[in-house]
């Protein structure tokens, strides 16, 4: 049963996630990019599939998708920012990075985040493709700042954790797994036109901790024949009446999911969860409040 406890593990995990979020604001109300500086070398191009182990640092700018192959591994060093050739036609494919059974080790610090980002100057949802990874069980994302892709990060058959980091201002999901096994924490996620984080098709386990997901009455989880651990989030100002049908989180087909200690700001009704007959939801030890 629900309880109207506020946990404290949620209170101090939230404090540290809105400080993360809020250590740089832009005129968006988040971080921005940092600009290459006056009189600095030009940004470091790069495009297809790579041939050998490679670190980016600085400025890098993609200009068609980057492929790292299995027995590759891309480094990316803190502080890096690195930005995606825009479009938004119809005719060509979007420029993306894509992890084929390679290693991706993007880990920032809380004082030199990793942007992905696009490269216009007036960026809006959709102007990439993302991240996205296959058959990878040593890729990490950590303190990296994902922004203004099709979608933010994507796995598939793989173990690639997500922690400490903001995905906002995508054109679907913030974060995406199939098939996959992998933790999700710390993070903040907000302004993605669809779910914040959907789990689809036979995920082993994924683990959902300590993030704060913003809603501005947007969809927040899907799990989907798939195990979860939902547990210590803050999950603030979402829809959950009848005009939202998935709530906060949705459980669908043989979906199993623990959900415990959250807190949850909602309003138009007091249930966040949407459960099939077929799924098994364990709710306990959750807060619920006002979502204005």
């Amino acid at each position: 049963m629900l309880d109207r406890v506020r946990p404290t593990t949620v209170v101090l995990t939230v404090v540290v996630v809105f400080l993360l979020a809020l250590a740089a604001c832009g005129p968006r109300g988040g971080p921005v990019p940092p600009g290459t500086p006056e009189g600095s070398p030009a940004p470091i191009a790069r495009s297809g599939p790579l041939a050998h182990d490679e670190t980016w640092s600085g400025e890098v700018l993609v200009t068609d998708t980057v492929v790292v192959p299995e027995g590759v591994t891309l480094t990316v060093a803190p502080g890096t920012t690195v930005r995606f050739r825009h479009y938004r036609g119809y005719r060509e494919g979007k420029v993306g990075l894509v992890v084929e059974g390679g290693t991706l080790l993007a880990v920032g610090t809380p004082q030199a985040q990793i942007w992905f980002t696009s490269d216009a100057p007036d960026p809006i949802n959709g102007d990439w493709a993302g991240v996205s990874i296959y058959h990878s069980d040593d890729t990490r994302l950590d303190y990296v700042i994902v922004e203004y892709g099709e979608i933010g990060v994507e796995q598939f058959f793989s173990q690639a954790d997500v922690t400490h980091s903001i995905l906002r201002w995508n054109n679907s999901e913030g974060l995406y797994a199939e098939m996959s096994r992998a933790t999700f924490a710390a993070n903040t996620i907000y302004g993605n036109a669809y779910h914040a984080i959907a789990l689809e098709n036979f995920n082993e386990h994924i683990d959902i901790k300590d993030n704060l997901i913003l809603g501005d009455g947007h969809q927040s989880v899907h799990v989907e024949n798939t195990d979860a651990l939902v547990e210590g989030n803050y999950f603030k100002n979402f829809d959950v009446s009848e005009a939202a049908p998935e709530r906060v989180i949705s459980l669908m087909g043989q979906a199993h999911a623990v959900v415990r200690h959250n807190k949850f700001e909602i309003y138009g009704g007091d249930d966040p969860f949407a459960v099939d007959p077929e799924s098994v939801l364990e709710a306990e030890d959750n807060d619920l409040g006002d979502g204005h």
